[in-house]
C-alpha cells in the first residue's frame, strides 16, 4: 500500500518520531508548532502539508511545572482547543514506571480517544538502569513497551522529545534511540543562536535548513539554505577584527583576545 503521511515527507502515519535537540534549542516551541498543525491542518513549519487529527492529542509533560506549562501553551500558536489533553506530571508518579501503571495509563489514553501522543522528554519517563539511558538492551526493551502501549491505547503515533548529547546533533544515551524511531528530527543552534532543522528516517530525508521564529504569532518557518556559524567562524572574524584594529599586536595578546569566544 502507498504510505500514508501525517506530515508530508516528514512523519508517516502510525509512526514513532523523536525530536532531538540540546537544552534551550527550542524543542518545546517546535513541538507546540507540531500540535498547532496537527489540530488545524496548517503546513508544518509553513512548508510540509499536514493531515489534522480526527480524534484528540495527548501531551505528557514531565519537565515544566503546571504553571509554566499553562504559560507556554497560552503564548503558543495553538489557541483555544478542546482536542488536547495535557498530563502535567513533573514531580508526580511516572505512568511508565511499571507494567501495571502503563496498562492503567493506556486505558486512560484510550478512554480520552488520543490519536497522537507527545512525550516530553524521554528522560522523564525512561525507567531503566537508574534512568541512565546508556544500556542499549534496556532502552530497546523500554521502547518496545512504548510501542505496545501505543497499540493498547489505540494511539496512531508517538512523538518523543529527546535531549541531545554534547555535540547537539545526536540523541544522548544509547544508540537504540537512533535506531528505533521511524523519523528523527534534529534541532540545532549555531554560535549566533540561529536555529537549524534536519530530518532522516524511513523514506524521510529533509536537508538542513534554517528555522525562523515569529514572536508575534509564535510560528516557526523552514527555509533551505543558510550556513551555521561555527566556533571557527567566530574566531576567524575576531582575529581579523583585532588585527585591523591593532596591526602591531603580538601573538600572546592576540591569543588573549580570543579567550572569551
Amino acid at each position: 500500500e502507498e504510505e500514508a503521511w501525517r506530515v508530508e515527507g516528514l512523519i508517516s502515519a502510525s509512526s514513532t518520531t523523536t525530536v532531538v535537540g540540546a537544552r534551550k534549542v527550542g524543542k518545546t516551541t517546535f513541538t507546540y508548532n507540531m500540535l498547532n498543525s496537527y489540530l488545524h491542518g496548517t503546513p508544518q513549519l509553513g512548508a510540509f502539508p499536514t493531515n489534522p487529527v480526527v480524534r484528540r492529542l495527548g501531551y505528557v509533560n514531565m519537565e515544566l511545572t503546571k504553571k509554566q506549562s499553562k504559560k507556554w501553551f497560552r503564548r503558543s500558536p495553538i489557541g483555544s482547543s478542546d482536542k488536547v489533553t495535557v498530563w502535567n506530571l513533573r514531580g508526580m508518579p511516572n505512568p511508565f514506571r511499571s507494567d501495571a501503571s502503563l496498562k492503567k495509563f493506556a486505558a486512560e489514553a484510550r478512554a480520552d480517544d488520543i490519536e497522537v501522543m507527545f512525550i516530553d522528554p524521554f528522560s522523564g519517563v525512561y525507567t531503566g538502569n537508574g534512568k541512565k539511558s546508556i544500556d542499549n538492551d534496556e532502552v530497546k526493551e523500554f521502547l518496545l513497551k512504548l510501542e505496545a502501549f501505543k497499540v493498547e491505547a489505540n494511539i496512531s503515533e508517538l512523538v518523543i522529545l529527546v535531549h541531545a548529547g554534547w555535540d547537539g546533533s545526536r540523541s544522548r544515551g544509547a544508540s537504540a534511540l537512533e535506531d528505533h524511531p521511524d523519523t528523527i528530527i534534529t534541532l540545532e543552534a549555531d554560535k549566533q543562536q540561529n536555529r537549524f532543522i534536519s530530518a532522516i528516517g524511513r523514506d524521510v530525508e529533509i536537508e538542513e535548513g534554517m528555522v525562523k521564529f515569529d514572536k508575534t504569532t509564535g510560528l516557526l518557518t523552514y527555509t533551505t539554505g543558510g550556513k551555521k556559524v561555527t566556533g571557527i567562524d567566530v574566531a576567524r572574524n575576531k582575529i581579523i577584527s583585532t588585527l585591523r584594529k591593532f596591526p602591531s599586536i603580538n601573538a600572546g595578546q592576540l591569543q588573549l583576545s580570543l579567550i572569551h569566544i
